[in-house]
């Protein structure tokens, strides 16, 4: 019985030390997230596209974000079944599978062409291009 319970323990205790570094690798992500862009910003700003330091290359790149509008999401998502694409909604769309949608199918060339968005989607999405800074060993 010592043993089991001793065993018990140790689980509780591996347990509560993973729940701290899930916590403390959250924290290191929105640090990293909060220094990227900061640098981006101040590569933005300096004009640089890219930059080598301590053997890794830094590149500015353009992230696309895509989001909708969450007061209009009933009017959004039945828009989305009407031109078959409700298969992408479940009780929330995530963001990665919206992006995707939007950027591989639903956007489309104009005249110029740019992509853009169709008449019926337009007034459910803010698409955005945010910078970000990709790193590679240089």
């Amino acid at each position: 019985m010592m043993e089991v319970t001793q065993k018990a323990l140790e689980l509780k205790e591996v347990d509560e030390l993973i729940k701290g570094m899930e916590k403390e690798l959250k924290d290191y992500k929105a640090l990293r997230d909060e220094t990227n862009r900061e640098l981006a910003s101040l590569m933005v700003d300096e004009e640089m596209q890219s930059l080598n330091c301590a053997g890794t290359t830094f590149y500015l790149t353009q992230q696309r974000q895509v989001n909708y509008d969450k007061d209009q999401e009933a009017d959004f998502f039945e828009a989305l079944r009407s031109h078959d694409y409700g298969g992408i909604i479940r009780e929330t769309i995530s963001n990665q599978t919206l992006k995707a949608t939007v950027t591989k199918e639903i956007m489309q060339d104009d005249a110029a062409g740019n992509r853009v968005l169709p008449d019926w989607a337009a007034p459910y999405l803010n698409i955005f291009e945010q910078p970000k800074v990709n790193m590679r060993k240089a």
